[in-house]
């Protein structure tokens, strides 16, 4: 995704805003063992 969300998806701004702090998780994508291929910080949620 890139910075896809952090540049388009208006939390930065909010923060700002609210005087607010934004922390995006960063996970590296994987092919093998644990299996993530697009790198989701998210992925087994």
């Amino acid at each position: 995704m890139g910075r896809t969300v952090v540049d388009g998806g208006g939390f930065n701004r909010w923060a700002d805003t609210n005087r607010l702090i934004v922390l995006y998780p960063q996970v590296a994508r994987s092919g093998a063992s644990p299996f993530n291929p697009k790198g989701c910080w998210d992925w087994w949620g």
